[in-house]
């Protein structure tokens, strides 16, 4: 797929799982997660996105540690709205940062 439609899709698959779990239950099971309910997939989900994009932001040359510490999932209640806009921040900073791969990477 090529990059830019890759960050479209982005924003627009964060943006329909947000969605769609809006009314859930923030303690349901993730049956293919498991010991995982919800909300602790959505967190992760949000964590993992807003790691992902400040090391693009910072033209990382290694993996930011810590994520869980750096980026803490907020209430379930707000963990929806929270993933969403994670989905929307994500997506422009890859826009920019264009489809560039760290010089070690062979794929």
């Amino acid at each position: 797929m090529p990059h830019l439609a890759t960050c479209d899709s982005l924003a627009v698959e964060v943006g329909v799982l947000a969605e769609v779990v809006r009314a859930a239950d923030p303690q349901t099971p993730v049956s293919t997660c498991d010991p995982w309910v919800l909300a602790d997939l959505l967190g992760h989900l949000g964590q993992v996105h807003r790691w992902a994009w400040s090391m693009v932001r910072d033209l990382s040359h290694s993996r930011l540690a810590g994520r869980e510490k750096l980026f803490p999932a907020p209430e379930p209640a707000q963990l929806t709205a929270w993933l969403a806009a994670g989905g929307d921040d994500a997506a422009p900073r890859r826009r920019r940062a264009g489809p560039r791969r760290h010089p070690e990477d062979r794929r």
